[in-house]
């Protein structure tokens, strides 16, 4: 199951799935009529990225937002419908996670 899972377009949402309790946040959407995820979604609250070990997911969901950069994200994820390759933490820079066996994908359609 996706932590991610929402069916309320245009969302920010932050979410814990990693071990050791530590998390990342989100954009799916739709921006203008094309539907959009992103990742690597960084909070200026927050000055680790995957957000730490009890970190506060409610308060880095900020529901409702315009586009992927009113979350912070840094990665595009897909535009369009299809099927992408979402980031994994063994590609992405975090040696903390190196070791993460998991990737990740998404499939999405196009915007109602």
């Amino acid at each position: 199951m996706n932590p991610f899972f929402n069916p309320m377009p245009t969302q920010c949402q932050a979410a814990s799935f990693l071990e050791d309790g530590a998390g990342v946040r989100a954009f799916f959407g739709c921006v203008g009529d094309v539907v959009t995820y992103a990742e690597v979604c960084r909070d200026p609250r927050e000055s680790e990225y995957p957000f730490p070990p009890g970190f506060d997911a409610a308060a880095l969901t900020l529901g409702a937002v315009a586009n992927p950069e009113a979350c912070g994200c840094t990665s595009l994820v897909g535009s369009g419908p299809g099927c992408w390759k979402a980031n994994d933490f063994s590609s992405n820079g975090h040696n903390k996670y190196k070791d993460d066996p998991r990737h990740f994908y998404v499939h999405i359609k196009a915007c109602a």
